[in-house]
């Protein structure tokens, strides 16, 4: 009976240890997957914008954890969706704006949760990259 003891409080303190590793863990690859998503939907603005022969934005609020795809000249939505839970757009610098020619207006999205946060940049030649914040 007192082995059994022993075992229980072993395994009890390596999982108060682990457990806040693995919470940050969770929270590391949910904002991962926030900023692969804006990225993503960066893109997928650009290759609209030369498809369709139109400007097209990305709607990105602070506080939010929604980016909408717009096409700028009709108004209507090409691509809306959430951040993954807990993760928001915590600030846009500019408003990624993707032109016919695959050119764009640089900006910076934001994305992240309290714990950790990454920079989604596209620059004037429609490049995209992810960087920590």
């Amino acid at each position: 009976m007192v082995e059994l003891a022993i075992v229980v409080v072993i395994i009890v303190i390596l999982a108060g240890t682990a457990i806040p590793t693995f919470m940050s863990t969770i929270s590391s690859s949910r904002v991962e997957t926030a900023g692969e998503q804006v990225a993503r939907a960066m893109r997928f603005a650009r290759q609209m914008a030369v498809t369709l022969r139109e400007t097209v934005t990305i709607a990105a609020v602070p506080g939010w954890g929604k980016v909408s795809v717009i096409n700028s000249a009709t108004g209507d939505t090409l691509y809306h969706f959430g951040l993954p839970g807990g993760a928001t757009v915590i600030s846009a610098t500019g408003t990624p704006t993707f032109f016919p020619r695959g050119t764009s207006l640089g900006a910076t999205i934001v994305v992240g949760d309290a714990s950790d946060a990454k920079d989604v940049v596209v620059n004037v030649v429609s490049r995209v990259r992810i960087t920590d914040h």
